[in-house]
């Protein structure tokens, strides 16, 4: 049995995924309302530091199995700080669309254990395509890279580059079937806007300062397939 907490896009996706490969999975609300035993808890509410550390602490005293938090843009280790069991949480990071399930990175913390760290592995094997062993770093693998060329493609249209000459020359010349505007607009531009305004905050590296396209279109509410018009136009 595997718990899922938080009512959003993701954890749905998440528990389809789970549920096609043959586990019983249960979706909670909230961690007040979840109760019973299972094979491992999903922490999947709003990324709020504070928040997901007080949950962690309730969630451990209801449960002896391990618990994935999902760290978008936190540290792994940040979310098992006030928890008493360290050894039993690990970070899980996804993607944000419909993409949910092909691929998945794992992180453990400064305490997560042998036998947490593989339990936890194997089961996210069985549901994802891909899990990628990631170390606890901010953004992970997929984000520093994905959004470092979301964020280079909108420089090159700010230059006079067409949308669709940037996707392309990704799609056909990197043989990328999901090109970064297009990333950019089902993600959500607003989306994009935070995750680059972190990364760029925690690593310092130039590549990641949010190009003034992005910050021009969030503004004028040109957010991508959510408002019906991003990089490309959604009818």
């Amino acid at each position: 049995m595997i718990y899922i907490i938080g009512e959003n896009k993701r954890s749905h996706l998440l528990g389809e995924a789970a549920v096609k490969a043959g586990h019983e999975v249960t979706l909670w609300c909230s961690v007040e309302e979840m109760q019973g035993e299972c094979d491992l808890v999903i922490l999947n509410t709003e990324e709020n530091l504070e928040a997901r550390q007080a949950e962690v602490t309730v969630l451990e005293k209801k449960v002896s199995a391990p618990i994935a938090v999902t760290i978008s843009l936190n540290y792994a280790c940040a979310m098992a700080k006030d928890a008493a069991e360290k050894n039993r949480i690990v970070g899980i990071r996804t993607m944000e669309d419909e993409c949910v399930g092909e691929y998945v990175e794992l992180t453990k913390t400064f305490d997560t254990d042998a036998d947490t760290y593989a339990k936890v592995l194997e089961l996210l094997k069985t549901f994802n395509e891909r899990v990628a062993e990631v170390p606890d770093i901010i953004g992970g693998i997929f984000y520093r890279i994905a959004f470092l060329y979301s964020n280079m493609g909108a420089f090159l249209v700010s230059e006079g580059v067409t949308v669709v000459d940037v996707d392309n020359s990704i799609r056909y010349g990197n043989n990328i079937k999901r090109p970064p505007l297009q990333i950019a607009d089902e993600v959500g531009l607003d989306r994009v806007l935070e995750i680059l305004t972190v990364l760029y905050k925690e690593t310092g590296r130039p590549a990641y300062r949010p190009s003034p396209l992005i910050k021009q279109m969030v503004n004028a509410g040109r957010l991508g397939k959510k408002s019906g018009q991003g990089f490309y136009r959604y009818d």
